[in-house]
């Protein structure tokens, strides 16, 4: 067995590392603010899932951007890691919360789930209605949820769904009907506000 060296106490460094983060980001974390995840990613973490190119006029090619929209699962994972470290050094009571949030992300993965969008609709959700505990499984977004799209794997964008998309409304209220007794958004028309959904809407076409 290999000899240990003694180790003393506050020797272990953080993990994960969060030294490339800068400080407007870490600022927007402590205070809740939708952030784009992939700003996270540390340089030397590749995701060949999302790449973009862009056209660099100076130089007369297509280069690839440094800040990708979309990540894969599994890069989203690396940067809700760093997200969750940001977040515990101002919160550390959220530790459990944040941990069963995963664990809600990583169940709609494999679900065949957006995952990812699930995640930056739920964290707007929150940032709307700050009620809202990490951890809770919020059914009104996931029954909107797209199967996962195969531009994770490309160059396109996904859609938005769910509360970005419809700004505090019941998008379950306004497709399908809504069923949630306890449900957290407007039942509410999305295009004139009444107490109808925008299906039923006699002035949407006016």
């Amino acid at each position: 067995m290999a000899k240990l060296v003694p180790r003393s106490t506050g020797t272990i460094p953080p993990v994960p590392k969060t030294g490339h983060v800068s400080d407007k980001i870490r600022k927007a974390i402590r205070k809740g603010e939708v952030i784009n995840l992939a700003l996270l990613k540390p340089k030397n973490l590749k995701d060949p899932g999302s790449k973009k190119l862009r056209f660099n006029i100076e130089s007369c090619r297509f280069e690839e951007d440094e800040v990708s929209q979309d990540l894969s699962i599994y890069n989203w994972l690396e940067c809700f890691l760093i997200y969750m470290s940001i977040r515990l050094e101002y919160y550390p009571d959220e530790a459990q919360g944040l941990l069963r949030h995963v664990q809600n992300v990583q169940s709609l993965s494999k679900a065949d789930k957006d995952a990812v969008e699930y995640d930056l609709q739920f964290r707007t959700a929150k940032r709307q209605h700050p009620n809202i505990q990490w951890g809770e499984y919020l059914a009104e977004l996931v029954d909107v949820l797209p199967a996962p799209k195969s531009v994770h794997k490309g160059n396109i964008k996904p859609k938005t769904h769910g509360m970005a998309k419809w700004g505090g409304v019941c998008a379950k209220f306004n497709t399908s009907g809504c069923t949630n007794t306890r449900c957290r958004f407007k039942h509410e028309c999305k295009s004139c506000q009444g107490n109808h959904s925008v299906n039923a809407c006699t002035k949407r076409n006016q």
